[in-house]
């Protein structure tokens, strides 16, 4: 409704500026002195122009009506009358004529004249709104023919200071690109070349902007160059960022190229696309060398399908980090260990590659080889020390077995020397003599296990059985210490990968401790517990109870510390070893009070997967 209104409006104020045309017209030839006959029509004609270009075929035809019916009741005999006399009318008809096509050429005029208005109003809308600079510059002479009011923006400069000095966007390019931006304008208005450059310009206040320039030449009928045409857009941003982007890439080389850790880029293949020279240099070869081929030609051949399945985990699962310890053969033959972190991403073209950077770490395993070697010796030590302390409960456990034999030994002689013999009981006393026997030679066989010089084995252990085997060892050490040893052993527990050795050494040096801490207390029983079961984590856990001195305040925190020990005479080596047997085992290795008196020392080990049962 708010929009048709003035629509009529307008449209009624054409229509009566017509028809007021039209009556003037007549009015004026009634008052000019033109003898009487003469017919107005180029009065007339031209306030029907008038009304056709101001309103419209409609307004125009309007006119043309008014004034065909005037002139004819007006100024063609018989007057006041609308009759037409005979000889006139071909006339009237000639003038209707002409009047219609002269509103129908002011009318088509009048629409593509408001088409150009319309036209130039949604340029300039579009050039006063871009962000881009849209420029006209006619040529001959050469001046501003238009610029958009992003110019200021851009350059900094008022835009009537361009019109008045069409060359100040020249002046304001950095004089080091200017020669190259004046030589390519001279060309293109010459009518030679293109015109697409990139240049700086600098503002008034100092500051730089990088502007992508690009036009095109309009050449006339007679295809002379009269316009050059173009847009000039603000490209700093862009440049900015091609140039962190180029200092990345070249940061990425530099560190690519000269870090000291080897980087390989594989294909989902396994083939090498790309390698560093210091990662080449470290196997022996040279980049050319290595690009292009398998990467696990350079594996050592018991490691490679262990590296091909962790790298096919990568690629089934892009963007996880895994790593992994493997050995690789040099160019001459000698062997390295290396730890490669690997990552499965999309190439640039989506396809997936490997990221590694492998360290060479063949130093650090011969280091740790060597210190798994000093502390096998050191363990061997303690365990020979340890069985020096139990020398005596040894003999014991020995003589007991030993006194049973000579016993049996004697009982055999006088059952042999009754006549008849009595055959059955010197069959019983052989029988009993044989089992001392084997007693004994298993006490001194455990004894052997824990004093000879082996590298550590892993086997399959039942925890409890080695409980027991320590028990026995220890068990005559506890009585002469007035410690009752109560053993609590769960049933059916899950079976461990360990070294048996170890294991005792870590039960044994934890039960001594316990029967010397409780050997020097006087207050209540002395009871040894050594219990096992399983943990929430479901592994294999022992427990070794007492109730001695228990723990003195802030040294459960150093009893794992080596050299540190609460025994007047001690090392302090022996729970820093236990510690370090467990922890290679898998496992862990903790100290806690026991109520009401006392300490209680656990350690939990790993079961055992299925496939090693």
């Amino acid at each position: 409704m708010s929009n048709s209104t003035p629509d009529l409006r307008e449209r009624g104020i054409q229509y009566g500026v017509a028809a007021a045309l039209a009556v003037m017209a007549l009015v004026i030839r009634g008052l000019l002195p033109i003898a009487e006959g003469r017919v107005p029509y180029l009065l007339a004609l031209s306030a029907i122009t008038a009304s056709g270009w101001f309103g419209g075929r409609g307004p125009g035809l309007l006119a043309t009506a008014i004034s065909a019916a005037g002139v004819n009741y007006f100024f063609i005999p018989p007057l006041h009358s609308f009759r037409i006399a005979e000889g006139h009318g071909w006339g009237q008809l000639l003038f209707v004529v002409i009047a219609v096509v002269m509103v129908e050429f002011a009318a088509s005029r009048r629409l593509a004249q408001q088409a150009l208005r319309e036209t130039e109003q949604r340029f300039l809308l579009m050039a006063e709104n871009l962000g881009e600079v849209l420029w006209i510059t006619a040529l001959h002479p050469e001046r501003v023919a238009y610029v958009s009011p992003s110019f200021e923006r851009v350059w900094g400069v008022p835009i009537r200071e361009l019109y008045a000095n069409p060359h100040l966007w020249i002046e304001g390019i950095d004089p080091g690109d200017r020669p190259r931006v004046a030589a390519a304008w001279s060309k293109v208005i010459a009518g030679e070349g293109d015109y697409d450059l990139e240049f700086r310009i600098r503002r008034p206040d100092g500051t730089v902007r990088w502007v992508h320039d690009h036009g095109v030449l309009i050449r006339d009928d007679r295809g002379k160059p009269y316009r050059v045409s173009g847009i000039a857009e603000d490209i700093t941003g862009r440049k900015e960022m091609e140039e962190r982007l180029r200092t990345s890439e070249e940061l990425w080389r530099a560190a690519f190229e000269n870090n000291p850790t080897m980087y390989f880029m594989m294909d989902s293949a396994g083939v090498v696309r790309s390698v560093n020279p210091f990662g080449a240099a470290q196997l022996g070869y040279t980049v050319d060398e290595l690009v292009g081929r398998p990467v696990l030609d350079v594996f050592h051949p018991d490691d490679r399908a262990d590296v091909a399945r962790n790298c096919a985990a990568l690629l089934e699962r892009l963007g996880a980090t895994s790593q992994w310890e493997a050995r690789k053969i040099r160019k001459d033959g000698r062997m390295i260990w290396v730890r490669e972190s690997a990552r499965a991403v999309q190439g640039p073209g989506g396809e997936p590659i490997i990221l590694v950077a492998c360290e060479d770490i063949t130093d650090v395993r011969r280091a740790g080889e060597a210190l798994a070697r000093v502390q096998a010796e050191l363990a061997h030590v303690t365990r020979v020390s340890t069985m020096g302390e139990l020398a005596a409960s040894i003999a014991h456990e020995i003589n007991q077995p030993l006194a049973a034999i000579v016993a049996n030994a004697n009982a055999l002689r006088r059952w042999l020397a009754h006549d008849p013999p009595e055959l059955e009981e010197v069959r019983q006393a052989s029988v009993r003599i044989a089992d001392d026997g084997r007693r004994a030679g298993s006490i001194v066989d455990r004894v052997r296990a824990l004093s000879r010089r082996a590298p550590p084995s892993r086997e399959v252990l039942v925890i409890n059985d080695v409980v027991v085997e320590v028990l026995s060892l220890i068990g005559s050490e506890a009585q002469k210490c007035g410690v009752s040893v109560q053993p609590a052993l769960a049933p059916d527990l899950p079976v461990v990968l360990g070294d048996r050795v170890q294991i005792q050494q870590v039960l044994l040096n934890l039960g001594i401790n316990a029967i010397e801490s409780m050997s020097s207390t006087s207050e209540g029983p002395r009871t040894l517990v050594i219990g096992s079961g399983v943990d929430e984590d479901g592994r294999v856990q022992v427990a070794v109870a007492d109730t001695g001195a228990g723990l003195e305040p802030g040294a459960a925190e150093r009893l794992f510390e080596p050299f540190f020990s609460t025994k007047p005479r001690g090392l302090g080596m022996g729970l820093a070893i236990s510690r370090s047997i467990v922890e290679s085992h898998g496992g862990r290795l903790s100290v806690a009070p026991n109520a009401p008196r006392g300490a209680v020392f656990q350690f939990s080990l790993p079961a055992a997967p299925r496939m090693a049962v």
